[in-house]
Order: structure tokens, then C-alpha cells, then sequence
């Protein structure tokens, strides 16, 4: 695996890692673990798929640098008791990685994907340490899809918000970038 440039310090960081962590996510945690994270929690609703991948990927890297959390991401009550476990467990929580998306453009879909967001909680003026967010967007940003309107519509609104809030007036309060 060819090793990405990191344009942060990733030593000692408690990363929040929701959505698609099995198959697609894994790689990125693999590298965030090789960057020298200290604790990661990973989120998703394939519960066989995330034991495997905590269990393998602490034997590798050491026990509790991993923790799977069964969650479906989209039930808000669900995401936000599992990041306030983390919360509680760790003390903090620097990085948020929202990977979560679903390719289904009907009503409860759009409505599911518009509630993703972690800026209250980890804005230093909310008394959160600060941190950041990484918001995963879509290919579909760049272009029309008329195959899935409102998928390409979040995620381009996901990445306009990341790029709008990443200006220097917000950005030294709480860095989120759009990938």
C-alpha cells in the first residue's frame, strides 16, 4: 500500500470514524494507525465485518487502539451515544472522519444524509478541544448524475459546507476538510 502525504500530525490523536468502515474505510484506519493514532473507534452496522477488523488490527498494532462500535450511523441517537461513549472513554476526540453515505435518493435518504454533523461538538467555542473534521465527498461533485440527484446534491452541499466553514474565520476554531 503506498503510503498517502499527511498534512497534519497524527501522533497520539483519538480519531471518531463513522460509515463504511468495512471494506472501504479500513485502509484509511490502517494508515491512520501507522501515522501513530492513539485510539480509534470505528463505526458500522456490519457487526462480523467490524469484530474482525478490531480484533486483527489490534493484534497488529496493539491492544485498544481499536474499537469497533456497532452503529447505524444514520439513527442520530445511535451516533451520538456512541460518540459520547468514545467521548467518555478516551477524554477527547480530535478527528471526526464522516465516510457515511448511501446511494438511495429517497426522502428518508436525503433527510439521513443532511443530519451528519459533528461541528457542535468539537468547536472549541461549544467547549469541545477543538479538532478536526473530514468530510469523504463523491466524484459526483464534479458533475451532473441524473441517475442520483439527491446523492449528488448532498455531497456537493457536504463539500461547499467543509470548503466554506475550512476559511480562516472558522478554520482556526475547527479545520474540516472536504475529501
Amino acid at each position: 500500500m503506498n503510503k498517502i502525504a499527511m498534512a497534519q500530525d497524527w501522533k497520539d490523536k483519538v480519531v471518531f470514524y463513522n460509515g463504511q468502515i468495512v471494506p472501504k474505510g479500513a485502509a484509511t484506519v490502517k494508515i491512520l494507525l501507522e501515522e501513530g493514532i492513539k485510539h480509534v473507534a470505528i463505526l458500522d452496522v456490519n457487526e462480523e465485518a467490524g469484530k474482525s477488523l478490531q480484533d486483527e488490527l489490534n493484534e497488529k498494532y496493539g491492544d485498544n487502539r481499536v474499537k469497533f462500535i456497532k452503529c447505524d450511523v444514520f439513527d442520530e441517537d445511535q451516533l451520538m451515544n456512541s460518540f459520547h461513549a468514545v467521548l467518555e472513554e478516551q477524554g477527547y476526540i480530535d478527528v471526526v472522519v464522516n465516510y457515511a453515505f448511501l446511494m438511495n435518493d429517497s426522502k428518508e435518504t436525503y433527510k439521513k444524509m443532511i443530519n451528519l454533523n459533528f461541528v457542535k461538538f468539537m468547536s472549541k467555542e461549544n467547549g469541545g478541544s477543538g479538532g478536526t473534521i473530514i468530510n469523504f465527498t463523491s466524484i459526483l461533485t464534479l458533475f451532473q448524475s441524473e441517475l442520483l440527484p439527491i446523492y449528488s446534491a448532498t455531497k456537493s452541499a457536504i463539500s461547499m459546507f467543509s470548503n466554506c466553514i475550512g476559511v480562516s474565520k472558522y478554520s482556526s476554531k475547527l479545520p474540516v476538510p472536504a475529501h
